[in-house]
């Protein structure tokens, strides 16, 4: 793992989320993020921590990413989109820790 590539994922996927207004269906944003994982996931060669936030991005990034989904959520689109930021930040603070190590 390289701790510039990692972090450098993960800001895209934030990007990624800031340039998808959510909401309503958005394939490329979710496939875009699916990949941007997927590189994520590969290099982290099976840390469970890692696999877990990595599931819940991409799991949130599809229910933002859907026309229905977000409203059972009472903050709608920004309450997911806070649960995205969050494991991405909590990914970002684990993998600094790992490479520092």
């Amino acid at each position: 793992m390289d701790k510039e590539k990692d972090v450098d994922i993960i800001s895209q996927v934030k990007k990624c989320l800031s340039d998808s207004g959510g909401g309503y269906t958005d394939l490329d944003a979710v496939n875009k993020i699916d990949r941007l994982l997927y590189k994520l996931s590969a290099e982290s060669q099976s840390q469970s921590y890692v696999s877990e936030k990595i599931a819940s991005i991409k799991s949130f990034a599809r229910i933002l990413s859907s026309d229905r989904k977000h409203t059972k959520y009472p903050g709608g689109v920004e309450e997911i989109r806070g649960f995205i930021l969050q494991d991405c930040s909590s990914l970002k603070n684990y993998l600094l820790r790992l490479h520092n190590k």
